[in-house]
């Protein structure tokens, strides 16, 4: 243990997946020997290595009767709360889609139809099963993405309404950034479905003390803005130690005339050009290209390129 520790910083993919069949933590695993200034900095990263690991055991998760009776018990209550807010959204945004076993579950029981449906990750390869889930349950017309809720790819005011699904979990550390990046985003609700810290036992905190996970988002939300319109634990949990409150959130200036969702570069935040197979900004001179119809909206997969701006300029 103590060898693998010297090479924490260095770990390859090949030993991650290895220790991912293992059933070993991931993030704990790389935060191992390092200094928790370091672990901060690369929090993001981890995450992503996490999450592209477990790609497809949610789907696969999805597929024992007891385990999707209760994901979708849960989604049902879900929707009777988001719908006590906001019933006809014209669109809608599942920011952390994961593979849509959430976002799939939640719509069904949703009673009003939504025109505009979107999601973004910060895994591809979970956005990638996360299609082919939403295909098999015919919605082939919701839009999918890369992104990351410190960086949302959409320019302001793009959705009605947002909502999270334990998405904000790991990311404790950065409540603050995520949180204004929502209400940046959503004209009006803003939906999290989060771990309760405050809401759980002793032995609860402590585990998502251990894990890094989000707390004081209520306070946070207060502190930013945000009117809190509900906030009170599920009564359906799919892992009761890590139980799930529904914090329902209002922007502060609620938009009456909605605009049709915008992708926007991640660093300007302003609208994104749709160029050859991909998307350009104009002025990050940064290209976005996609894959398999799903544009990669991260910070990390800008490619510099001002030759395009020239070919855009003179159109």
């Amino acid at each position: 243990m103590e060898e693998r520790k010297k090479e924490r910083k260095n770990v390859s993919m090949r030993e991650l997946h290895r220790a991912y069949g293992e059933s070993e933590n991931i993030i704990q695993l790389l935060n191992e020997g390092n200094s928790d200034e370091f672990n901060q900095v690369n929090k993001m990263k981890y995450i992503e290595i996490a999450y592209d690991l477990q790609a497809g055991s949610y789907v696969q998760a999805m597929k024992d009767p007891i385990h999707a009776l209760l994901k979708r018990k849960k989604c049902v209550e879900m929707a009777e709360i988001v719908e006590e807010y906001i019933s006809s959204p014209k669109s809608f945004l599942k920011a952390g889609v994961g593979e849509a076993v959430t976002l799939v579950p939640f719509l069904d029981a949703y009673k009003h139809n939504i025109e505009s449906v979107y999601g973004f990750d910060i895994s591809w390869s979970r956005i990638s099963h996360a299609k082919g889930f939403l295909e098999e349950n015919s919605y082939n017309k919701v839009k999918l993405c890369t992104g990351t809720l410190q960086q949302i790819p959409f320019v302001d005011d793009s959705f009605e309404v947002i909502m999270t699904s334990h998405a904000c979990e790991p990311n404790g550390g950065y409540e603050k950034v995520i949180l204004n990046e929502l209400k940046r985003v959503s004209s009006n609700i803003v939906a999290l479905f989060e771990p309760g810290y405050e809401f759980a036992n002793k032995e609860g905190q402590e585990r998502m003390n251990k894990h890094g996970y989000v707390k004081g988002l209520p306070e946070i939300a207060v502190e930013l803005g945000f009117k809190i319109l509900y906030h009170a634990p599920l009564k359906t949990s799919v892992r009761p130690e890590n139980p799930t409150a529904a914090l329902i959130l209002q922007v502060p200036n609620v938009e009456k005339n909605i605009r049709n969702p915008v992708y926007a570069c991640p660093i300007t935040k302003k609208k994104l050009l749709k160029y050859g197979n991909g998307y350009f900004s104009n002025e990050s001179y940064l290209y976005y290209p996609s894959i398999n119809n799903m544009p990669t909206l991260r910070e990390e997969n800008g490619i510099l390129a001002s030759h395009i701006y020239e070919e855009v300029l003179n159109d």
